[in-house]
């Protein structure tokens, strides 16, 4: 097509940049005009004008990208309703392409990802969103595609044909959303590399022989779609018989595993030893069948931590029996850090607030709060206000909600708490802040110190 501007083609009036081609800078503004209606329609004249302005830059790629894709969705938009009104409601309407379908969704994966799209990735994209996977998990598909190493983890180069029939078995298997569906392909990208008909679906026979339920098999492929990885010879079986050693009956095998599916992922002798452990330290085996149904993370958290923990409780005089109580209501409390977390609590509610160690143990819920969060802020809101004294040793206000301990212990309005913690919390993080930037004082000492004669 020959224009004032020279020959101009569909293709060629942006460079490899992104940014207008020297045919499209050269010329008056007017028969720039003329040659760009003339190639784009004129839709895009408007867009082309902002492609001239772009100067560079890291980003202008991007913008150029999304304004013409814009001006190109309208486009194809007019010119759809144009051939519907021609052919006439009796004549069937043509299949769209991908790229058409996925223009808007397009973009908005562009601007979460930072880079322009390749082509060649439409189709796969397109067929995630037709299962209802949203722009979140689009989007990090997209970037685990473009760079990351893992070759596994790029699920966006399989064909569009094989990649529709795996999901829709993914889809017809479990009771999933698209939403979830998606959460599940970025946490494990390699339940889609290969067939599941021949993988997942002898793991999915193989548990629902044993009782669990699709919608037991759902919330595990939820927490934990790895799972459905794992070998059945070598890896389920054996715990699962583990499991029966312990005593846990065979019927709430399903609960246990919805309850915790990462358990499966632990050696043998570390779950023997860690149920070892508990049995020394106050456990007796139908309590310990108990606590482990309820919580089964028990098994896996690390042996040397949990020695460290109790070691600490024995310390504070904390008896046994105090000891098997608080495990049980708390059993998370092996996850948190003895040095940085469980040793600050106890000396804030043990000097502090006057509990004593027996209150804690009969109350450990308290230490799963937030120190600094829900702790400091209600306890010095309570200062303030006047109504807290050295015997105020109900647990409730620590655990009711917000709205709550204003209305009913600390008779105020939610929004004059809200907004004291608000400013509570900022002063503390500028407190701890300007701790972390005191230098110390003094001068250092520089080279060898002389040695003494």
């Amino acid at each position: 097509m020959k224009s004032g501007l020279g020959t101009v083609r569909p293709g060629g009036s942006l460079n490899h940049l992104g940014r207008p081609s020297s045919s499209l800078r050269r010329g008056t503004s007017g028969t720039w005009r003329i040659g760009v209606q003339q190639v784009y329609g004129e839709g895009l004249v408007a867009c082309a004008r902002s492609v001239a302005r772009v100067q560079g830059g890291r980003r202008g790629p991007l913008r150029v990208a999304r304004a013409i894709r814009g001006a190109e969705a309208e486009t194809a938009e007019t010119a759809s309703q144009v051939d519907d009104a021609d052919r006439g409601s009796g004549s069937p309407a043509p299949t769209s392409a991908a790229p058409l379908l996925l223009n808007g969704v397009r973009l908005q994966i562009e601007e979460e990802v930072g880079q322009i799209l390749p082509d060649h990735l439409l189709p796969q994209l397109a067929c995630f969103a037709s299962f209802g996977v949203e722009v979140p998990e689009l989007s990090k598909l997209s970037r685990m595609q473009l760079t990351s190493k893992d070759a596994k983890g790029k699920v966006l180069k399989i064909p569009e044909d094989v990649l529709r029939e795996r999901l829709a078995w993914y889809d017809s298997c479990f009771d999933l959303t698209g939403k979830e569906l998606g959460k599940a392909v970025c946490r494990d990208p390699r339940i889609l590399q290969c067939s599941p008909e021949t993988t997942t679906a002898k793991r999915v026979q193989y548990l629902t022989r044993r009782g669990v339920d699709k919608q037991q098999l759902t919330k595990v492929f939820k927490k934990s779609p790895q799972f459905f990885r794992l070998d059945v010879t070598k890896s389920m079986e054996p715990r699962f018989t583990f499991f029966e050693q312990l005593g846990i009956p065979k019927a709430m095998h399903p609960a246990l595993l919805v309850k915790d599916p990462a358990i499966m992922n632990r050696s043998i002798t570390s779950m023997e030893e860690n149920a070892l452990f508990l049995l020394e330290i106050g456990f007796d085996p139908p309590s310990l069948q108990l606590v482990l149904v309820k919580h089964p993370s028990l098994l896996r958290y690390n042996r040397k931590s949990m020695k460290k923990i109790v070691y600490f409780f024995s310390k504070l005089g904390i008896t046994k029996n105090e000891r098997v109580v608080l495990i049980s209501r708390l059993p998370q409390v092996f996850s948190m850090s003895l040095e940085k977390n469980l040793m600050a609590k106890f000396s804030y509610f043990c000097r502090t607030l006057n509990w004593s160690v027996h209150d804690l143990s009969m109350s450990p819920q308290v230490l799963s709060l937030s120190l600094k969060g829900r702790i400091l802020g209600r306890h010095q809101f309570l200062v303030q206000k006047g109504l807290f004294d050295k015997d105020f040793k109900r647990r409730r206000w620590l655990l009711v909600t917000d709205d709550d301990f204003a209305r009913t212990i600390a008779k105020c309005e939610p929004e004059e708490y809200k907004k004291f913690l608000k400013k509570f919390v900022k002063s503390t993080k500028a407190r701890e802040g300007a701790a972390t930037r005191k230098k110390p004082t003094g001068t250092r000492p520089r080279g060898r110190p002389r040695k003494k004669k």
